[in-house]
């Protein structure tokens, strides 16, 4: 296999753009387009879509009001620190062919923003995640269209690094910008083994196969440096950063449960895979150098969410006498099933339930064999760990975190109420940026799934049903 050296540019942190949302025409017709403003509103943050006709300048003046322009440089997450009093001024202008965005600073000294193709606008979603100034608040932005007031925890990937004080007159705006179709669609049911993962059959372009993890907590897929097919190039893979400083290119080093995966060499696009007999078409996947040992078996990927969510349903069955993966053309009548709203936040599918009453948000990961409580969610339902047990969990960074394990009295998701549910307490690196003092988190793993009919996901209309 050979190494391109190009550099691919997929994650994004460090910048803090957004524009404010509700009311207005839409102008994506015509060569118009959409931004949006971040404002206070009668002492709630809203987002505010605003049309610029082709040829127009907006221009937004950062004040009390007006908090930030919602308007990030491409997919992936970005963040940044914004004072609604730091008097900048940001004109957009819509040239007919893409989104121009210059900052002026009081100084007077100014910088241009990464301009974006008013084609590619309309082929993303953005996930706004607002903390500071007395609030917190998550929005959702449908391919430049439409905004909502979105359901889950408010991500911040600056959390515990940055001093109370300093939020009380700023916030940090973080944005999640992914593809709002994932690719070329994907039906059929693929036969799964279960040996604490779900394990399936992967079949590489020349014919080579191996086992895969289906992991619904990844949000991509990744294979072994080995599984590349001879004369597919590797594109070099780095995080752009950018800050009042300039531009910075950084390693690529994606977020896993136990800590950042340093090891990914780069990406590699493939025309095609198998899953059973199932065809995946126009892939890219993250290459590792090597897997790390963590299944008890050779393992040569992680089948993540950007090919899962190829489906308007997709149905996950760990126990049973035939596990098995379904992607689903059509929603299903939920029957004897408990139906919630889910989030994608921090690359995360998030749900709200209980745990002895405490409201908790749970990350859903089938790449975990066990579930797991933040030592902050575990302290506030009273839920004790056994430190005479306390254990290691390693991840695919190979790093390793503490883990004690512990009960739940009871585990509520919905209506229904689960008993007695074995779990582990620990401070997983996944936790970081969606725990708070408001905000607990935990992780429903394998253990938990095994016990239900199903796993049911609706992209459509953004619920998780579990089937019992």
């Amino acid at each position: 296999m050979k190494k391109l050296q190009a550099t691919m540019t997929l994650t994004l942190p460090i910048i803090g753009l957004l524009i404010a949302l509700q009311g207005g025409a839409s102008a994506a017709s015509g060569g118009g387009a959409n931004i949006f403003v971040l404002k206070r509103a009668g002492g709630e943050l809203v987002v505010e879509r605003v049309p610029v006709a082709v040829n127009e300048d907006k221009v937004i003046q950062a004040s009390g009001e007006v908090i930030d322009l919602i308007f990030p440089p491409g997919p992936g997450q970005s963040a940044g620190l914004v004072s609604p009093g730091d008097k900048r001024t940001l004109t957009v202008r819509n040239t007919g062919e893409g989104l121009c965005v210059e900052t002026r600073s009081p100084d007077g000294s100014t910088r241009e923003l990464p301009a974006r193709a008013l084609a590619d606008l309309t082929k993303y979603d953005i996930r706004v995640n607002v903390t500071g100034g007395g609030g917190r608040a998550a929005f959702l932005i449908l391919q430049n269209e439409t905004v909502q007031t979105d359901v889950g925890p408010v991500a911040n990937m600056f959390a515990g690094r940055l001093p109370a004080e300093m939020l009380e007159n700023a916030y940090v705006v973080q944005t999640e910008t992914y593809r709002h179709d994932a690719g070329p669609p994907v039906w059929g049911t693929v036969p799964l083994e279960i040996d604490r993962w779900p394990f399936v059959r992967v079949t590489m372009a020349d014919g080579v196969e191996s086992d895969f993890i289906v992991d619904i907590g990844a949000a991509s897929t990744v294979i072994d440096g080995s599984l590349v097919p001879e004369g597919v190039e590797i594109a070099e893979a780095s995080m752009v950063e950018y800050s009042a400083a300039g531009k910075r290119t950084l390693k690529y080093a994606p977020g896993g449960a136990t800590g950042q995966v340093q090891t990914v060499i780069g990406h590699a696009s493939l025309d095609r895979i198998r899953l059973g007999d199932l065809t995946i078409r126009d892939v890219t996947v993250d290459v590792m150098e090597k897997l790390p040992d963590l299944f008890g078996r050779p393992v040569g990927g992680i089948v993540g969410m950007d090919i899962l969510r190829r489906c308007r349903r997709l149905e996950l069955t760990l126990g049973g006498e035939k596990p098995a993966i379904e992607f689903g053309a059509d929603p299903v009548e939920s029957g004897d099933a408990v139906e919630l709203p889910f989030a994608f936040a921090s690359t995360h599918l998030v749900v709200e339930g209980e745990v002895n009453g405490t409201p908790v948000f749970f990350i859903l990961d089938s790449g975990a064999p066990s579930t797991y409580l933040d030592g902050g969610a575990a302290g506030a339902a009273g839920v004790s760990g056994d430190a005479s047990r306390a254990d290691s969990a390693r991840g695919l960074d190979e790093g390793r975190v503490s883990i004690a394990p512990g009960r739940i009295d009871v585990l509520t998701l919905g209506d229904r109420s689960f008993e007695d549910v074995p779990c582990w307490i620990s401070a997983l690196p996944a936790f970081d940026t969606i725990r708070n003092e408001d905000q607990h988190v935990g992780l429903l793993g394998n253990d938990f799934f095994a016990k239900l009919n199903g796993v049911r996901i609706d992209f459509e209309r953004r619920t998780v049903s579990f089937v019992l």
